[in-house]
């Protein structure tokens, strides 16, 4: 655009050539295409701090004023003490648009602590004046962990704005005890602007991510005639998981009424984690007495159909999830029960399961800290775990991350902070979504980024949609699964269950009825897993000496050649197409020695099946010849 007309015509070409090849470059890299959202303008005044506060930022019931001591991020924080009430709070105006959705961003670090207890909860606010319906309040992100010794802790999250016309609104962060003060540092507040090309877009996202080049050197001997012969490319695995929870009693039941449920998991998932049979409640509801033989038989049956297991759960914090002999321990004693559990279980199954999700629901559970008083019980149980079985890959499982805002910058602080403790754990994020309440994609996927900025991989542990109308279902699963496939740090989606009589929420299944037959979702599932996203691929031979280009999905693939429109196979090897690879090269040579052998050893087949049918045909005769024997001697 800045070419002058004194430019000669062939440079000003030059040019434009080298800046399409150079986006060509860019398109063609393993980079990902930044799709989904972008961000609107920045909202907040002197979010830094680096200014001096001049009445962009306000107090309410409270002291605030402004350090140069400790920043989160530069030289200078907001400082907010002497809270009257809880509501006590540093607060700053924001200009909103009705029904947009609003990404908030903020660094707070408590500068006093509470003895009492071993951490407080804290919340990102927003307060809307609406003109017609008055004063409704939003929560963007919760921290229900927080506490002093843990320094700046982030939090924020996503709220959408009510569809009514505003007459103002105001953003704070709000610890719930009035004795808490604290530091703000680092606040920003955008617009989620949905991507417009959003279909198209991420489409290319996810060719641009799990797809990788390969050019087949396909080499035939001279006395092979190339217009007779075909090339087949088929993929047989693929790194990205694709999976199902199941019942340990139904995927191993020999009842026929079992059968389509077992059918229907081999034929459409490729990992599976157990609903139910790992847990600590249900495998030991009596100290001592350990079911291990229900999950064992189950593991031990996926594994032989080549199905890669997630362990779930370790231990489970939640009041009600806990065993009911352990309640009234000591914490002590409690302590020393899960060093039990897990000597027990992650032992039994070391090299059986891939994954084990170790204290699940930590965010909404604390009974294991509580009771031991122990505020580091997650760092603790994380390192017994990987001293026991240090291959298994271990993560955190929580809800409430993707879908919805409420906790997903709490699991990202977690996993940060198990990270730099030298816990190599990883995200598992369950995305339970309920009636109506799945969000646009672009807002799915910042929900990602957040998660995806610890440098963890991301797995959707347990996936469901809740919807009535199995069309419109069938649909959101597409949508929430393509945002999952297109994003570099998730690694794999399991789903909750698929079956509407062996799913804790019947209209989020992918299957219904006695025989476990897939309705609309479910096809569509098998749209995208089975089709969409495996390469199967034939191509015609032109030459002797020629190369096939194609892009394929990550994963093991087998290249056949064979005489075309037949199955007389005249080679057959297998190669990978790596993640991260940008070109896979593949020399494929057949000689006219490697057919003829081939042909030999099918005409033997052939000669053996004949002779076979010959020996048929004869016992056959001879029956028939006695036979009639039989009736001409009683005539």
């Amino acid at each position: 655009a800045e070419l002058t007309p004194q430019v000669p015509k062939i440079l000003e070409t030059f040019v434009l050539l080298k800046m399409k090849e150079f986006v060509l470059i860019l398109l063609c890299c393993s980079f990902p295409i930044i799709v989904g959202y972008t961000l609107g303008p920045e909202l907040i005044k002197n979010g830094d701090f680096e200014n001096a506060i001049n009445g962009e930022w306000y107090a309410r019931g409270c002291k605030i004023a402004r350090v140069n001591s400790g920043a989160h991020k530069d030289s200078w924080c907001g400082s907010v003490s002497g809270r009257s009430a809880r509501w006590g709070a540093m607060l700053q105006n924001v200009q909103l648009e009705k029904g947009r959705y609003y990404y908030l961003r903020a660094a707070i670090k408590y500068t006093n602590t509470r003895e009492e207890v071993l951490w407080d909860s804290v919340q990102a606010m927003l307060t809307i004046n609406l003109r017609r319906s008055g004063t409704v309040r939003r929560v963007f992100g919760v921290l229900p962990q927080m506490r002093e010794e843990l320094g700046w802790q982030l939090i924020g999250g996503d709220v959408l704005i009510p569809n009514e016309d505003i007459a103002s609104a105001y953003i704070f962060l709000q610890p719930v005890h009035a004795s808490i003060n604290y530091n703000i540092d680092s606040v920003s507040m955008r617009e989620i602007i949905e991507d417009p090309q959003h279909e198209t877009n991420i489409n290319m996202q996810i060719s641009t991510m799990r797809k990788g080049g390969v050019e087949l050197n396909l080499a035939l001997s001279s006395s092979i005639n190339p217009s007779d012969i075909e090339v087949e490319v088929s993929q047989k695995s693929r790194p990205f998981a694709f999976g199902s929870a199941v019942q340990a009693m139904r995927i191993n039941s020999s009842q026929l009424a079992n059968k389509p449920y077992q059918d229907f998991y081999y034929k459409n998932f490729e990992w599976a984690v157990l609903e139910n049979a790992l847990k600590w409640r249900q495998m030991e509801r009596k100290k001592g007495q350990i079911n291990y033989g229900r999950p064992e038989i189950a593991v031990d049956s996926l594994r032989e159909h080549g199905i890669p297991v997630r362990g779930h759960c370790v231990s489970w914090g939640v009041d009600e999830r806990i065993p009911d002999w352990i309640r009234h321990k000591t914490g002590p004693m409690v302590r020393k029960e899960v060093t039990t559990r897990i000597n027990g279980v992650v032992d039994r199954f070391k090299g059986r399961l891939v994954h084990w999700d170790v204290n699940n629901e930590d965010l909404h559970g604390f009974f294991f800290e509580q009771k031991t008083g122990n505020a580091n019980f997650m760092t603790d149980v994380f390192r017994e775990v990987e001293k026991v079985d240090g291959n298994v890959k271990l993560f955190v499982n929580d809800f409430q991350v993707i879908s919805s805002q409420r906790l997903t910058f709490a699991l990202a602080n977690q996993v940060r902070r198990l990270r730099e403790e030298g816990v190599d754990v990883h995200v598992g994020v369950q995305g339970h979504f309920r009636q109506g309440k799945v969000p646009p994609p672009g807002v799915l996927q910042r929900r990602l980024d957040t998660l995806a900025e610890v440098g963890a991989e991301i797995w959707i542990t347990e996936h469901d949609i809740e919807e009535i109308n199995v069309n419109t279902r069938a649909d959101l699963y597409e949508q929430t699964m393509k945002v999952f496939y297109a994003h570099p740090a998730v690694k794999g989606v399991l789903l909750w269950g698929f079956w509407d009589q062996a799913h804790w929420r019947p209209s989020a299944a992918l299957a219904e009825g006695p025989n476990c037959q897939a309705n609309a979702a479910g096809r569509r599932w098998q749209k995208l897993v089975k089709n969409d996203w495996m390469t199967d691929e034939k191509f015609p031979v032109m030459s002797n000496s020629e190369t096939i280009s194609l892009n394929a999905f990550h994963g093991n693939y087998d290249v056949t050649v064979r005489s075309r429109g037949t199955h007389n196979v005249l080679h057959t090897q297998s190669f990978a197409v790596k993640e991260g690879s940008t070109l896979t090269q593949v020399d494929v040579n057949v000689s006219r020695t490697e057919e003829a052998e081939k042909r030999f050893f099918e005409n033997c087949l052939n000669l053996e099946s004949f002779m076979d049918h010959v020996i048929q045909c004869h016992a056959h005769f001879v029956k028939i010849q006695k036979e009639l024997n039989v009736l001409q001697n009683n005539v």
